[in-house]
């Protein structure tokens, strides 16, 4: 009784067969897409402005209202980012529609 019965062929056919079936890729969502274009928007939104203000010489501006009224800069980062919500908002609504 002290010794484990078992034999080969019956104990280990299940996981034999388990490792020569490779599972199913996941299915590819629509909102994958959505998710890397706003990511990339949220990032070059950011980037932009930070990237400018550290090249930026002469005077400094007092508030960021100021800053973003003398800089272009400032404008495309907060589109940019308005841009990237607008996609993560939007690939959520997809995501409850699951397509």
């Amino acid at each position: 009784m002290d010794k484990l019965d078992f034999e080969y062929p019956v104990d280990f056919q299940d996981e034999v067969d388990d490792a020569k079936v490779l599972p199913e890729p996941p299915q590819f969502s629509a909102s994958a897409i959505l998710y890397s274009v706003s990511a990339v928007y949220f990032f070059a939104g950011v980037l932009v402005p930070l990237l400018e203000m550290m090249v930026r010489g002469g005077p400094k501006a007092d508030t960021l209202v100021q800053m973003m009224e003398m800089n272009i800069f400032m404008q495309v980062g907060l589109f940019g980012i308005a841009q990237g919500l607008f996609f993560l908002l939007l690939g959520m609504s997809v995501d409850r529609r699951g397509a």
